[in-house]
């Protein structure tokens, strides 16, 4: 009996000793505990498998979906010409609604109208039509007279686009606009033009009472050209030396004097007496009496002042110098008037 106790192992002594199962272990409570868990586990199994079973049938669909678009008969490639399957050529409907296509070609805008001729007027006045609504022109497109009608095409300010016969178009100052029937008073040219001096220094208007004068001051001492009149005041042709103004330019008559040669200060580089007809050079001289240069006959010059004998010239091109009293005779207008901008032809 001891023998064969000692080949046992040690935990099976322990289960010879009678508290080595302290409580009974195949009861009908553990069996039914143990059959419970059992089946819920086979559940759990059949669970996962059903799972995974779906996600392999949705996996082999959309395998082969992305097959028959992208390599098989569905396959849009290769420039094919053949609709694949027998399938129509009707767009696959999304639900919206799809806009209908039209050959026709679209619209073409119309170009924008040229300006309209609103009115028709006649002019109080003969006057330089302008490029630009504003004075110090250089030049015009044309003079519109008391006999023609005009159209208005745009105002702007003071200011109208006016329209003649040809279709040229040239800003005026509105003042001159008047309407058909209309019995007032209107422009008139003096019989026989003739020439005034500017008194005390004076900025000349773009017509008769423009409340702000537009133009540029006149000197004193300046000769200026009447050719037209209107209630007290007089339109002027004057000379410039910078540039050819041609708008109309109108002051007073009350802001003028007489003609006296002895105050003009404006006159013409040329001698009242020569010998034959040999024209002298006429010499323009510095500060010191060094000679400059030689004026042409006939330059147009404004006398500054005087120093040394000399009068104290300006001319055009911002010429400056001095010159012998001897080489000047008065009024720049002695000879044939051609235009606004104060240009003359110089006869003997």
């Amino acid at each position: 009996m001891n023998k064969h106790k000692e080949g046992r192992p040690e935990w099976f002594e322990r289960l010879e000793q009678e508290d080595a199962f302290p409580g009974r272990t195949f009861t009908a409570d553990t069996m039914d505990r143990i059959e419970r868990r059992a089946l819920s586990g086979q559940a759990i199994r059949r669970s996962w498998r059903l799972r995974f079973g779906a996600l392999g049938a949705v996996a082999c669909v959309v395998g082969l979906a992305i097959w028959l678009v992208a390599a098989g008969p569905l396959a849009g490639g290769g420039g094919s010409d053949k609709t694949p399957l027998g399938v129509t050529d009707v767009p696959f409907p999304s639900g919206l609604p799809t806009p209908p296509t039209s050959t026709e070609p679209l619209p073409t805008p119309a170009p924008s109208p040229s300006p309209e001729v609103k009115t028709v007027y006649f002019l109080k006045g003969p006057v330089q039509a302008l490029p630009e609504s504003q004075p110090y022109a250089s030049r015009s497109i044309f003079e519109g007279n008391t006999t023609n009608t005009y159209g208005v095409a745009e105002i702007a300010g003071e200011y109208v686009k006016i329209v003649n016969d040809a279709g040229e178009a040239g800003w005026i100052p509105s003042w001159y606009l008047v309407g058909e029937g209309d019995t007032g008073e209107r422009v008139q040219p003096v019989d026989e033009t003739y020439d005034m001096i500017v008194d005390k220094p004076v900025t000349y208007r773009l017509y008769p009472g423009e409340p702000e004068p537009s133009g540029f001051e006149l000197w004193s001492g300046k000769v200026v050209h009447v050719v037209r009149e209107y209630e007290g005041w007089v339109e002027i042709i004057v000379v410039t030396y910078d540039s050819p103004y041609v708008e109309n330019k109108w002051v007073r008559k009350d802001e003028l004097i007489p003609y006296d040669e002895t105050k003009a200060k404006e006159g013409l580089v040329f001698r009242k007496e020569m010998k034959g007809n040999i024209v002298p050079k006429f010499i323009l001289y510095d500060e010191t009496g060094k000679e400059t240069q030689e004026l042409p006959a006939l330059t147009r010059v404004y006398i500054q002042g005087e120093k040394n004998g000399r009068y104290w010239i300006t001319a055009g091109g911002g010429l400056s110098g001095y010159l012998d009293k001897k080489d000047f005779i008065p009024n720049p207008f002695i000879f044939k008037v051609i235009d606004q901008s104060g240009e003359a032809e110089a006869t003997q």
